[in-house]
């Protein structure tokens, strides 16, 4: 009877250690979901919290970044219109070229904000990182390549859609200088794009800002050759708009 018992005893104690040894995988995968999760809730982000407040912090600063920009637009026109109709049709011909270069800077920046949301999300920050390395230095490439091929072609470009005499000689000189900044600009959109991947949702909205006030301010100074600088005309339009990209573009390298 008791070497019955003994044995009884030794089963469940071996039993007991097996379900415990079986128990510990379970166990150490709760802990690592549970420390997955909090890396995830403390990077931050939109998965949290009422989504009103969300939308608002998203749409509030863009909005704000957005109208900035079209503000500059406009300023930019009012300031060519002082020079005489034949800058404002330069302006013109020269839109199918600038909006073609945006097109490019939108695609970049949404594929590789997608890739660096899901990574965001799952708290990879050092993937995070590599992928926002990779997205700038795509966009550095593109926007180079774009820059010497606006460069080049851009007189066929602009006498295709039918500009012709000084209208094509003020374009022509307008995207000139405009190329320059092509490399700056699409940092600049990717740039926007990638902070806003990262729950970063108001520095977009506010460099954007600061760089279309900054367009603003430089535009009649170098137009009109203000504070005895001189006056470059619709050229100084151009530059205007490239050195507002390199304030964004610093402000970018800052914030990423």
């Amino acid at each position: 009877m008791s070497d019955t018992a003994s044995e009884n005893s030794a089963a469940e104690n071996s039993a007991g250690k097996g379900s415990a040894g079986k128990d510990s995988p379970e166990k150490g995968s709760a802990t690592n979901d549970a420390a997955n999760n909090a890396v995830v809730r403390s990077s931050g982000g939109f998965t949290e919290g009422p989504v009103a407040k969300h939308l608002i912090r998203l749409g509030s600063f863009m909005a704000m970044g957005t109208l900035t920009m079209n503000v500059a637009q406009v300023a930019e026109a009012v300031y060519l219109g002082m020079l005489g109709t034949e800058a404002l049709a330069a302006m013109g011909f020269a839109f199918p070229l600038t909006i073609t270069l945006f097109a490019f800077a939108g695609g970049i920046g949404s594929g590789a904000s997608s890739v660096i949301a899901r990574a965001f999300g799952a708290g990879e920050k050092e993937r995070v990182s590599l992928l926002i390395t990779h997205a700038q230095i795509l966009a550095l490439g593109v926007g180079l390549a774009l820059a010497v091929l606006g460069s080049i072609y851009a007189r066929d470009i602009v006498s295709l859609l039918g500009a012709k005499g000084m209208v094509l000689d003020l374009t022509v000189s307008y995207l000139l200088v405009y190329m320059y900044g092509v490399p700056f600009f699409l940092l600049s959109i990717v740039g926007s794009t990638l902070l806003r991947a990262t729950g970063n949702a108001a520095s977009p909205g506010i460099v954007m800002t600061i760089g279309s006030v900054t367009q603003i301010a430089l535009g009649p100074v170098l137009i009109f050759g203000w504070f005895g600088l001189p006056e470059l005309g619709i050229a100084g339009a151009a530059w205007a708009y490239v050195l507002s990209r390199v304030a964004s573009v610093l402000l970018y390298a800052v914030l990423l």
